[in-house]
C-alpha cells in the first residue's frame, strides 16, 4: 500500500501519509481532527458567544473529542478488498500542506493511483465542499484519483488566525498551484484535470490560463463570467419578491440596493432570497439535508460544521471589495486547454445564459457545453447521477484524444 505508513497506537490501527516533501507537514489525521476541534472549542471560533454559551460550546466539543479519541471516527478509509486488506495501488491519504500564512487541508482518494488526477476547487469564497463531494460523489474514485483542497479560510484549513493581506486572488492562484505540484510528484502525474464550481469555477480558469501545461482539461460548474451575473441574480429576486407578495424582502432589497457590493452583508440579504426563491436549488434537497449527508462521512465532524459558518464570513468578507470589480471574461478570453462547462439549466445565482455567452467567446481549442435540466447553481448535488456521467466522459474522451464535441445550441 504504497504512500502510507501503519502505526497501532493502543491497538487501533492508524494511517497516515508518507513521502511529504521538504516544508510540508502531516499529522496522523485523527490527532489533527481532534486538535482542530479542540482548538475550535477552546477560542469558541466560528460562534458570537457569551460566556455561559462558549462554556456550553466547550463541555459539547470536549465530548466529542473524548469520543473521536476513543473510536478515532475522523480519518479516511483506505480502499480494502473483500478481506479487509488495502488494496494494492490504492490511494487514501489526507494532509496539510504548509503554504504563506496557512496551513491546508488536502484529501486524495482513489481505488487506482494510475488513472487519471483531478482536483476538485469548490465555491465560496470559504465553502469547502469536500464532505458533500464525498458524500454525493464517492464513484468517482475507482475512476479517477480526486484530489479534495479545502483552499485557505475555508473548511479544515480555516484559521482566525491567517493574515487578511493573504485573502487574494493571486494567492489563492499560488495556493493552488502548490497542491498541483504536490500531486504532480507524488501521484508522477505531468497533468491534472481540474474541475471548479462557483468560485472554483473563477480560480479554476485562472490557473488553467496561467498554468496550461500542467492542465489536462477544464470543467466548470456553475460557471462565473462577467459582473452582469451580479445584477441579474438582483433583479431576479426583486421580481420573485415581487410576484409572490414579499414584503419583507422587497424592503430589505431595497435597503441594499444592487450591486456592485463592496460589502459582504449586502450579498448576504440578496443570497439569502436568492435561496429562498430557487435560484440556487430547485431540486427537492434543503440545506439540512445536504448538512446531514456531510456530516455523515468519514473525514467530517460536528467541529467542520461549527467552522463553516466563521470561514464563509471571513473570506467572503476579506474578499469581497476585489470580487466585486472582478471581470472573468476580460481577466480570461482565451484558454489553451479543453474546455467544458457544466451548466444548471435553472442557476440564477452565475446565471447560465451568460455563462453560455461566454462559453462561445471563449477561444479555446475544445469546447464543450453539457445541461443540467433540473439543477440551478448546485447541479452536482441535485442531479448527482448525471453530473458524475457528464465528468466522466468528458475526462474519458478527452484521455483518448478524441475530438471535442462542439459547444451545443
Amino acid at each position: 500500500m504504497s504512500g502510507f505508513s501503519k502505526i497501532e497506537p493502543q491497538g487501533r490501527l492508524f494511517y497516515r501519509v508518507g513521502g511529504i516533501g521538504e516544508g510540508e507537514r502531516v499529522h496522523t489525521v485523527c490527532r489533527a481532527k481532534i486538535w482542530a476541534d479542540a482548538d475550535l472549542a477552546d477560542r469558541g471560533e466560528g460562534l458570537d458567544l457569551n460566556v455561559f454559551q462558549r462554556t456550553s460550546v466547550l463541555a459539547l466539543v470536549t465530548g466529542l473529542v473524548l469520543v473521536s479519541l476513543m473510536a478515532c471516527a475522523h480519518s479516511t478509509p483506505p480502499f480494502v478488498d473483500e478481506s479487509g486488506v488495502p488494496l494494492v495501488g490504492s490511494i487514501a491519504q489526507e494532509m496539510y500542506l504548509a503554504m504563506p500564512g496557512a496551513e491546508e487541508y488536502v484529501l486524495i482518494r482513489g481505488r487506482d493511483r494510475r488513472k487519471p488526477a483531478v482536483l476538485f476547487v469548490h465555491g465560496g469564497p470559504g465553502g469547502s465542499e469536500t464532505a458533500l463531494m464525498r458524500a454525493f460523489h464517492p464513484e468517482l474514485e475507482a475512476d479517477v484519483v480526486m484530489v479534495y483542497w479545502d483552499q485557505r479560510g475555508a473548511g479544515k484549513s480555516y484559521r482566525s488566525t491567517t493574515p487578511i493581506d493573504t485573502m487574494t486572488i493571486t494567492q489563492f492562484i499560488e495556493d493552488m498551484d502548490h497542491v498541483v505540484e504536490y500531486v504532480r510528484r507524488h501521484l508522477g502525474r505531468e497533468r491534472l484535470f481540474l474541475l471548479g464550481h462557483s468560485w472554483g469555477a473563477t480560480l479554476g480558469m485562472l490557473y488553467a490560463k496561467r498554468f496550461p501545461e500542467k492542465v489536462a482539461g477544464y470543467i466548470g460548474i456553475g460557471q462565473p463570467s462577467g459582473p452582469e451575473v451580479e445584477h441579474h441574480a438582483y433583479e431576479f429576486v426583486v421580481r420573485e419578491a415581487q410576484s409572490r407578495g414579499e414584503e419583507r424582502a422587497l424592503v430589505q432589497l431595497k435597503e441594499i440596493g444592487p450591486p456592485p457590493y463592496a460589502e459582504q452583508d449586502k450579498v448576504h440579504v440578496r443570497d439569502h432570497w436568492l435561496h429562498r426563491f430557487g435560484g440556487y436549488t430547485v431540486a427537492p434537497i434543503g440545506l439540512s439535508s445536504l448538512v446531514w449527508r456531510a456530516l455523515w462521512t468519514p473525514e467530517a465532524g460536528l467541529g467542520d460544521l461549527f467552522r463553516a459558518w466563521s470561514a464563509l464570513h471571513f473570506s467572503q468578507t476579506a474578499l469581497a471589495k476585489e470580487l466585486a470589480q472582478f471581470d472573468l471574461t476580460k481577466a480570461v478570453s482565451s484558454l489553451e486547454v479543453p474546455v467544458t462547462f457544466i451548466l444548471g439549466r435553472h442557476d440564477e445565482r452565475t446565471w447560465a445564459p451568460m455563462a453560455e455567452r461566454y462559453l462561445e467567446q471563449l477561444d479555446a481549442p475544445c469546447k464543450r457545453l453539457l445541461w443540467l435540466e433540473h439543477s440551478a447553481h448546485n447541479g452536482p448535488f441535485e442531479e448527482p447521477a448525471l453530473f458524475r456521467r457528464y465528468v466522466l466522459d468528458t475526462i474519458r474522451n478527452l484521455e483518448a484524444r478524441q475530438e471535442c464535441m462542439p459547444v451545443a445550441r
